[in-house]
């Protein structure tokens, strides 16, 4: 789809995404020794995967921990 025809919305959501995916990547650098330079938060925070799981986990932990 040609950006001219993208709404407003739409192109907030672009705009994002190519902010937070370097950002990410940069992250996953990070972790693993590969980026230059990093902060020390960088470098000692847990990726997503084991930190919260898929959204079928997370639903599903929440549904136990109401009963």
């Amino acid at each position: 789809m040609p950006r001219q025809a993208w709404s407003d919305k739409r192109e907030r959501q672009y705009e994002h995404v190519q902010e937070s995916v370097p950002r990410t990547v940069d992250k996953e650098r990070a972790r693993t020794g590969e980026a230059r330079e990093s902060s020390r938060l960088s470098r000692a925070d847990t990726s997503s995967g084991p930190r919260g799981g898929t959204k079928a986990q997370l639903l599903q932990r929440a549904v136990d921990r109401r009963k």
